[in-house]
C-alpha cells in the first residue's frame, strides 16, 4: 500500500479500499455489494402482542424490548400488524349489546369494571368515551344514581 501523505482519514480510506479490492479478487464480494452490516434482531411477535394485550403503549413495548420505536413499527409492518388500528371495530348497537349483557350479570359495575370485563374476558378494546356513552344509553338510571353519590 503506497502512502501518499495526508491525515488519518486518508489512511483509513486507503485501507478500506484495499480490503474491498482483496474481497473482490477473492470472489467473496461482488461489485455493487456491501457486507450486510448488523445482524437482524429477532423480535417475537407473540411477545409484542402479549405486551399490547397488557395495554402497554408502543413506546413502552419498544423500551421493554430494548429497541427503537421505528424498529418496532417496521417489525409490525413486516407481520402485517397495523399499529394505528388497535381498537375493536364494533358498531354502537353491538357495543350496547355487550354492555347490556355485562350489566345483567354485574348491575353495579361502572366504567372501569366494564372496561375490565371487555378487555380481559372478551378481548374487546374500545375507547373509554365509547364505553361511557354506551353505559349511559344502556343503564341511565344506575348511572345517575352513581353520579349523585359523592364520597366524603
Amino acid at each position: 500500500m503506497a502512502y501518499g501523505g495526508g491525515g488519518f482519514d486518508d489512511i483509513e480510506r486507503e485501507l478500506a479500499e484495499q480490503i474491498e479490492r482483496e474481497l473482490l479478487s477473492s470472489g467473496l464480494l461482488h461489485r455493487g455489494e456491501r457486507s450486510q452490516g448488523r445482524p437482524k434482531l429477532h423480535i417475537d411477535v407473540e411477545e409484542i402482542e402479549y405486551l399490547r394485550d397488557l395495554r402497554f403503549s408502543w413506546t413502552k413495548i419498544a423500551e421493554i424490548l430494548g429497541i427503537s420505536r421505528s424498529t418496532l413499527y417496521r417489525r409490525l409492518e413486516q407481520e402485517g400488524i397495523d399499529p394505528t388500528c388497535s381498537y375493536s371495530d364494533l358498531s354502537t348497537d353491538n357495543i350496547d349489546t355487550v354492555v347490556r349483557n355485562i350489566k345483567q350479570t354485574h348491575p353495579n359495575d361502572g366504567e372501569r369494571m366494564i372496561t375490565g370485563h371487555l378487555l380481559r374476558r372478551l378481548g374487546i378494546l374500545l375507547p373509554r368515551a365509547k364505553i361511557r356513552a354506551s353505559i349511559h344509553r344502556v343503564d341511565p338510571i344506575n348511572t345517575a344514581i352513581r353520579r349523585s353519590i359523592t364520597i366524603r
